[in-house]
């Protein structure tokens, strides 16, 4: 997680896995990849990651992928 970019402003912790994107289910980084390409920056899109033993549900709000 970018100490300066979207996820971590929005709360996302390094060590967190995204299991639902936008109240589907993800099964891995590339469907996650294709999700969130399906995506607007700015857009908010509500996640549910496990951190640890819990799964804890946040807003987080796209930003552009720095290169």
């Amino acid at each position: 997680v970018d100490p300066l970019g979207p996820g971590h402003l929005s709360g996302l912790q390094p060590g967190d896995v995204i299991v639902r994107f936008d109240g589907a289910p993800v099964g891995s980084a590339a469907e996650l990849a294709v999700a969130v390409r399906d995506r607007s920056p700015g857009d908010a899109v509500s996640v549910t990651v496990r951190r640890g033993e819990q799964e804890l549900r946040m807003e987080i709000v796209l930003g552009v992928r720095a290169d």
